[in-house]
C-alpha cells in the first residue's frame, strides 16, 4: 500500500487481497458485535460463492477529500474448485462515502460487477455475469449508536433465468458504562431463483465486555444468542467470542 497525504486530504494505491474499505467498515468494524451481518458476509445466489465481504486478488485506488471518500479497485475472484472460475473474468467495485461533521457517522454507497464461469470443466461451464449494489449508513452519538446496509444484486446465468437477491440489517448499540455494551440485530435476506423465492430473517442479541486495556494490549468478550428462520425451519445458536489484542 502507498498513501500520500496533503493536507487534510490523502490518495492511497493498495496491490494484493484485498475488499473495499467501506465494506469493511460498515461489514462489521463499526459494531459491538462478533458475528456478522447475513448480507455482507453469508447471502449467495446458486453456486456462485461471491459475497461483499470476500477479498479478492487486486489492486484499487482511493482518495479522501474533507469528508468525501472514494474507491475503486479491478480484482479476481478465487477459484471454488468444481464449482467456479474466475480466469476469464475481471471484477470492478466503485464505492462512496460521506463522513458527518463528528467524523464517525457517515452514509455510503457500494457497487460490485463480476463474473464466473460456474458449473464442472469436464460437463461444461456457464457464464455468470452478476451486480451488488447498495448504501450502508451509520449515525453515533455519545453512548448509542445505529448501523445498517441494505443490497440488492442480480446473477444473469447463461441459458438459465436470473437469479435475485436483496436484504438488509440493522444494529443498535448502546454503551450502557464504559466496560460493556448491550446489542441487538435483525437482518433479513430474500432470494430469488428457479426454485422460487427464499427468505431468512435473524434476530441477535448480545453484549460487549471490554475485559481490560492498556497502551499495549487489550481484551474485549462477547456473547451473543440468535434466532434464524429459513423456510419454515428455525434455528437457534449462542457465540463465545474471546478477543486479546497485543
Amino acid at each position: 500500500q502507498y498513501t500520500a497525504e496533503k493536507g487534510d486530504s490523502y490518495f492511497t494505491a493498495r496491490a494484493g487481497k484485498i475488499s473495499p474499505t467501506l465494506v469493511r467498515n460498515y461489514g462489521n468494524g463499526l459494531l459491538a458485535s462478533a458475528s456478522t451481518p447475513l448480507i455482507i458476509t453469508d447471502s449467495i445466489l446458486g453456486q456462485n460463492p461471491f459475497t461483499p465481504a470476500r477479498a479478492s486478488f487486486g489492486v484499487d485506488v482511493g482518495g479522501r477529500w474533507k469528508s468525501l471518500f472514494v474507491q475503486s479497485g479491478v480484482v479476481n475472484g478465487e477459484d471454488v474448485g468444481g464449482q467456479a472460475a474466475v480466469k476469464n473474468h475481471k471484477d470492478i467495485y466503485a464505492t462512496g462515502e460521506f463522513a458527518l461533521p463528528d467524523g464517525i457517522s457517515g452514509v455510503g454507497l457500494y457497487y460490485y460487477r463480476g463474473g464466473y464461469d460456474l458449473g464442472d470443466s469436464m460437463a461444461g461451464f456457464l457464464s455468470d455475469r452478476y451486480d451488488r449494489k447498495g448504501f450502508v449508513g451509520n449515525f453515533t452519538k455519545d453512548r448509542f449508536r445505529l448501523a445498517g446496509a441494505y443490497l440488492y444484486g442480480q446473477d444473469r446465468v447463461s441459458t438459465l433465468s436470473d437469479k435475485k437477491v436483496r436484504g438488509f440489517y440493522g444494529q443498535v448499540d448502546v454503551q450502557a458504562t464504559e466496560w460493556w455494551v448491550p446489542f441487538a440485530r435483525y437482518d433479513e435476506i430474500k432470494t430469488e431463483d428457479d426454485a422460487g423465492i427464499d427468505r431468512t430473517r435473524k434476530g441477535t442479541l448480545g453484549c460487549a465486555f471490554r475485559l481490560y486495556q492498556s497502551e499495549a494490549t487489550a481484551g474485549r468478550l462477547v456473547l451473543e444468542a440468535s434466532r434464524q428462520k429459513q423456510l419454515d425451519v428455525s434455528t437457534n445458536a449462542a457465540l463465545f467470542h474471546l478477543l486479546w489484542t497485543f
